[in-house]
């Protein structure tokens, strides 16, 4: 699902902060995974698929006066 209304500055500001939250976590439990917790794999797609889509959003309603 392709995101196309425009989000204001404070929006956008709002997916950017979600986008490190989500990648903070992800490192974790990466962390836990290198170490050998089991059963966390669902986890770590799950958070991959939740990053590209908060990033695919991003990119898709930034302004057109930013886009090279």
């Amino acid at each position: 699902m392709s995101h196309t209304t425009p989000l204001a500055p404070d929006q956008r500001e709002i997916l950017s902060a979600a986008h490190k939250s989500i990648a903070a976590v992800h490192a974790d439990i990466r962390k836990l995974i290198d170490d050998g917790v089991e059963g966390l794999e669902w986890v770590d797609a799950c958070l991959i698929d939740a990053g590209s889509d908060v990033v695919g959003i991003f990119n898709a309603t930034e302004p057109m006066s930013y886009r090279s």
